[in-house]
């Protein structure tokens, strides 16, 4: 656990816990639970290169999440097969 702790850094962000992961050095990523999920927000190309980049990019996620349950598109909250895909 050595440093470890250095590296826990959260940050509340419309009602929602973001805390960051250190993956590797300087690569973080931003992760947060909705719907009882835990989301690593981590895009498949590159991490975050510090810890507030990582909230940052968490907090967008979480507009795009909140602006899609406004449009009435819910994120599954368990496992399920994806039925629409348009």
């Amino acid at each position: 656990m050595s440093g470890m702790s250095d590296e826990q850094i959260s940050e509340r962000y419309k009602g929602i816990t973001i805390w960051v992961e250190k993956v590797a050095d300087n690569q973080y990523d931003g992760i947060f639970r909705w719907n009882g999920r835990t989301i690593k927000t981590d895009p498949a190309y590159t991490y975050a290169f510090s810890p507030p980049q990582a909230i940052e990019e968490a907090k967008g996620v979480i507009d795009t999440l909140l602006e899609l349950r406004r449009e009435g598109i819910f994120v599954a909250d368990e496992d399920t097969t994806a039925g629409d895909q348009s």
